[in-house]
């Protein structure tokens, strides 16, 4: 079909103007479904990017090196440019100061700390069901990042239809590619500064291939206001500066994608008309970030807060010079770029990673083949443009393992690529397989993977033995087990059978709650004692079956803990029954505490229990 007369500017939406509207609105059912499953702060870094948001709201003042000592969860981001943060602050300027803490309680068997449990952090059930305060703005700040990403999903089909005017077909499909991405959505279903940064780059890029064919007919030929703005030699420079400043202003990063609009500008401006338009791009980039590495200069002794960064980030796991580093790194961009969540601790099957990586080659063997092809007719410069920005991230996914010394290469760091690296991919598979196969094929498998991820996966890895406090028994007896000035657990009820039978067994049930967190595992007694307080038969362990110690335990949350009790030897008459939590370390026991505060001694007696014979 032949190129439309005139491509509008803002994008020119197929006849069916539902279809990218659907995928727009498919895009932010998924967003959101993710922003609830995805426990607040499990994400690469989030915690501390929230922590930014909250000291400029309190401190009304960006943080110092200092700062990162005196206030959790900020190490390792006071080098970070705080635009991203300062777009944050309507969303977060409501809450009081004594809110503006970042509440979560590390894990200490976190997989990273050497455990195996996936969550970073311990989270109570009332995060998930509390809509006031700092959980509520905690989660408006994530739905500021699922809008970002619509507004970056609509920026690779506008630029893949600046590409291919005529084929609506490709613009849907690179839109698609990328709104069904499961890592895509994970990432802006948190807080951080990438959500504001991947828009930025996606614009910039945009603005980058309208400029390399502002002299085509159908992008400047005409007279409306979009085409003499196109036309006009310094219109776009500039907003190419700005949108390039403000990414600077965003993260480091953001200095990236600068060849992109320096080559878009040679190659789309007249001869002699260039040189002008670059010094312009650079003078706006420079004036609207210019002041914040000057800063950091003073601040770090260099612009880029490279030492701060490498302080906290570092790892030392990446040698340039072993083949075998590079392969895992590429493995880790994989499946940080397509399906690795949480913080790099949740991975998908090997299949898909499979089935990603066949489609990748492909795509790169359909690039290959659609060279010298109708698709790039008279678009030298806008395949020149594409591929630089998808070069130049690369570039600086590559840079950033050499500086940090790591092998694990995050596939967030290629987003702001995202409108080239779709139209590549699109093309790619159009030209390597059936029209539309492929891109249907590798949509279809993402977005039903997208939509059941959360429900399955995510939420497994998540899962909590705690109960809910309208499902917890209550009945009694009441004791409070602390350490005198600090709270730790309450039992609010116990449960057991009054009669047993010698050689069988007695079933113990204990609901606590946990007030204060705790730093170490208690560990449980059941003691069944007779008239002369001699311990008949017992069991010490660990409460849960060991499923989740103490210390993993989050405070406000409620545990049914259920205890078996040998009765083998017993003989048959009235004992008592104690509980009590004990250090099994130490041996040491905790004090038990009534309602009034007062020190009653280190059990609770549950009563008398009958023990018959055979």
């Amino acid at each position: 079909m032949p190129a439309p007369r005139v491509v509008r500017w803002a994008a020119v939406w197929p006849r069916s103007r539902w279809a990218p509207s659907a995928v727009l609105m498919l895009y932010l059912g998924l967003g959101l479904l993710w922003l609830f499953e995805v426990p607040l702060g499990e994400g690469p870094d989030e915690p501390a990017h929230v922590a930014y948001a909250f000291f400029l709201a309190r401190e009304g003042r960006l943080p110092a090196p200092g700062d990162e000592q005196t206030m959790q969860f900020l190490a390792g981001e006071s080098h970070q440019p705080p635009l991203a943060y300062a777009l944050m602050q309507p969303l977060v300027a409501a809450l009081p100061p004594e809110k503006l803490v970042v509440p979560l309680y590390g894990n200490p068997y976190f997989r990273w700390s050497g455990g195996e449990a996936a969550n970073a952090y311990l989270h109570p059930l009332m995060e998930q069901t509390e809509w006031r305060d700092t959980f509520a703005r905690w989660r408006v700040l994530r739905l500021q990042s699922v809008m970002l990403g619509a507004v970056s999903v609509a920026l690779c089909y506008i630029t893949a239809r600046l590409v291919w005017p005529g084929d609506a077909w490709l613009a849907l499909g690179a839109m698609a590619l990328v709104a069904f991405n499961p890592q895509w959505i994970f990432h802006h279903a948190l807080v951080s500064n990438d959500p504001l940064l991947i828009t930025l780059g996606s614009l910039l890029i945009t603005l980058s291939v309208a400029i390399a064919r502002q002299e085509d007919e159908d992008m400047g030929g005409g007279r409306a206001w979009w085409q003499r703005f196109i036309r006009h030699p310094w219109a776009m420079p500039l907003a190419c500066g700005v949108v390039l400043g403000c990414m600077l202003l965003t993260k480091q990063s953001g200095a990236a994608l600068l060849p992109v609009p320096v080559l878009a500008i040679v190659l789309g401006t007249p001869r002699g008309r260039w040189l002008p338009g670059i010094a312009l791009l650079l003078l706006a980039a420079g004036a609207i970030a210019g002041w914040w590495y000057a800063r950091n200069w003073r601040l770090f002794g260099d612009p880029a807060g490279l030492a701060a960064f490498q302080t906290n980030f570092m790892d030392g796991t990446f040698d340039p010079a072993n083949v075998a580093a590079w392969r895992e790194g590429g493995w880790n961009l994989l499946q940080s770029s397509w399906g690795m969540f949480g913080w790099m601790t949740i991975a998908l099957p090997e299949g898909y990673y499979t089935i990603i990586r066949t489609m990748l080659v492909i795509a790169l063997i359909g690039i290959v083949a659609s060279v010298g092809r109708r698709a790039w007719d008279g678009q030298a410069g806008t395949a020149a443009v594409l591929g630089m920005a998808a070069l130049c991230m690369m570039a600086w996914v590559i840079l950033f393992a050499v500086a940090a010394r790591t092998v694990g290469w995050p596939g967030r760091y290629l987003f702001p690529a995202a409108p080239a690296l779709a139209a590549g991919l699109v093309i790619g598979l159009t030209y390597a397989l059936p029209r539309r196969a492929g891109v249907l094929a590798l949509v279809l498998v993402s977005g039903v993977l997208t939509a059941a991820l959360p429900p399955t996966v995510v939420r497994a890895a998540y899962r909590t033995p705690a109960v809910r406090e309208v499902d917890a028994p209550r009945e009694g007896p009441y004791a409070r087990f602390d350490f005198g000035w600090k709270r730790a657990f309450e039992l609010h009820d116990a449960t057991l059978e009054r009669r047993a039978r010698t050689g069988e067994t007695l079933s113990v049930g204990l609901t606590w709650r946990l007030v204060e967190r705790v730093d170490r595992p208690w560990s449980v007694f059941v003691h069944v004692v007779d008239a002369q307080e001699t311990v008949v038969a017992k069991i010490d362990a660990l409460p849960l079956q060991g499923r989740l110690p103490t210390d993993g335990w989050a405070p406000g949350d409620w545990y049914r803990d259920q205890h078996e009790v040998s009765l083998v030897g017993v003989s048959p008459g009235s004992y008592r029954v104690w509980v009590g939590l004990f250090d099994p370390v130490r041996g040491d026991r905790l004090g038990v505490y009534d309602n009034r505060g007062v020190l009653r001694g280190d059990l609770v007696d549950l009563g008398v229990i009958q023990v018959e014979g055979d």
